[in-house]
């Protein structure tokens, strides 16, 4: 499942497996929520450095619903925008 899917907006691109993921009623990419499993796809990490992060306060913002955790797809965009090139 290495194909990506081009949203709307053309500088948002999504591995599919994420793009499963659930909308809000406003249909706007910003407002996708993100597993913390399909936040690590995206991201190309492990889980393992997600929750490292979120232990350390770092990386993007998270919140529960309910007991379950997701990332707002604005959020980690600006998160990533927000970290220093290499």
């Amino acid at each position: 499942m290495s194909a990506l899917l081009n949203t709307d907006t053309p500088e948002v691109r999504m591995p599919t497996e994420v793009a499963r993921a659930a909308f809000l009623p406003t249909d706007d990419p910003d407002d996708m929520l993100l597993t913390i499993t399909e936040l690590a796809s995206y991201l190309r990490v492990p889980l393992g450095t997600i929750r490292k992060w979120r232990e350390k306060g770092k990386g993007p913002k998270g919140r529960m619903v309910g007991k379950s955790l997701r990332f707002r797809f604005g959020d980690v965009r600006d998160w990533f925008e927000s970290q220093p090139a290499s």
